[in-house]
């Protein structure tokens, strides 16, 4: 373990020289979802251990590391986590949870020796039965182990042992932790995400499905149904979709509701989902930290992409329509990684027809699920 850490800092103290920066900048193959994840990179010599796959787009490093053994992810081109194993291959694949990447992190950040990110969130991490330092040792041991979450807080990890032994780790949910990065590059990170038409491509955008009338529920107008989703804390902000009798085709019974008569049905359907081809613009304007104003214009649809292949599940909530524009709540919320971004905005009925004109809205980005389930509890 001492000799690991001699070589690590070694290795840091040469690239802080060569790079003069305490976040990563230096010319790596690689490219990095989080500034905190370059600086491990770095640290380690990825570079090195792996130069052949910085040219493959999605792949899983397997490697050692003072005898214990690592991985890194990279998937679109970004190393999206380097850490210890931890967990076993086959429970990553069922569970995609971001609780894992945390903690293989956490324990190698550990012996890293390097400035680590959320320094008081971190200290909410809660061990009993075992040590942070002992966390790779349950890759080997390959014990039965337990996930659940406490609404919106926590997640609770239990390992027992061959003799009965609970091992146990709390970890808080909180996208900064989660995610191992601060409000401002997360700010940073958002723009340029949003801004990227490469999210339109995304693998993870959800398949949409054929809609049978069994699954649907009439409303008072005339051929408008609703599919029933989820509400945010309220009736009123829903992930609610809204259809109508497809009489034109004989392939489906049903489609998305697209039609002027019905503009918030409609307008909501676009908020909502990507089924509705459209050329739609927002002007989305955001107050970054610290109290910077950024405006900037991107595609409706490809807005909405994004969300949802984040996890994001997308509420709307109408609070105004009259014969120009429909104005809305806008919700992406994201219960795995402990966060919401909530919006405002406004969007003009001839787009219904149309296809296009510009949307005008303003996002509060990464707000804490607690924090929010509070003030519905208040």
């Amino acid at each position: 373990m001492r000799a690991l850490r001699c070589v690590l800092i070694t290795t840091f103290l040469s690239w802080c020289a060569l790079s003069g920066h305490a976040v990563a900048k230096s010319s790596s193959a690689y490219s990095y979802a989080t500034d905190n994840l370059a600086n491990i990179a770095a640290v380690i010599g990825l570079d090195k251990i792996a130069p052949e796959a910085a040219a493959v787009s999605d792949t899983v490093l397997f490697f050692d590391l003072g005898g214990k053994p690592a991985r890194a992810d990279v998937r679109r081109g970004l190393v999206r986590h380097i850490g210890y194993r931890v967990f076993p291959d086959a429970e990553r694949s069922l569970a995609t949870l971001p609780v894992f990447d945390f903690l293989e992190r956490f324990a190698l950040e550990q012996e890293l020796p390097i400035e680590q990110p959320n320094v008081i969130e971190r200290d909410k991490v809660r061990f009993t039965g075992i040590k942070a330092s002992e966390l790779p040792s349950l890759f080997s041991r390959q014990l039965p182990f337990t996930v659940s979450t406490e609404e919106f807080k926590d997640y609770r990890l239990c390992w027992t042992a061959s003799d009965g032994r609970k091992m146990e780790v709390v970890v808080p949910i909180s996208y900064n932790l989660l995610n191992g990065s601060e409000l401002p590059e997360n700010e940073r990170r958002l723009i340029a995400d949003l801004s990227s038409p490469a999210v339109l491509s995304h693998p993870d955008l959800p398949v949409e499905r054929t809609v049978g009338k069994e699954n649907l529920e009439a409303t008072p107008k005339l051929n408008c149904y609703v599919l029933r989703g989820s509400r945010f804390f309220t009736e009123y902000i829903n992930s609610d979709r809204y259809y109508q009798n497809n009489t034109d085709s004989l392939a489906a019974a049903f489609r998305v509701l697209d039609n002027e008569a019905y503009p918030a049905e409609s307008i909501s359907n676009m908020l909502s989902g990507l089924d509705i081809p459209n050329d739609i613009e927002v002007q989305l304007k955001m107050i970054a930290y610290p109290m910077e104003k950024k405006i900037f214009t991107i595609p409706l649809r490809q807005m909405v992409a994004y969300f949802l292949s984040q996890g994001c599940e997308i509420y709307t909530g109408l609070t105004g329509i009259d014969n120009q524009k429909a104005d809305y709540v806008m919700i992406g919320r994201n219960d795995r990684r402990g966060y919401c971004h909530s919006l405002k905005i406004s969007v003009p009925i001839s787009a219904i027809n149309e296809k296009k004109g510009r949307a005008t809205a303003k996002i509060t980005p990464y707000i804490p699920l607690p924090k929010i389930l509070n003030m519905f509890a208040e």
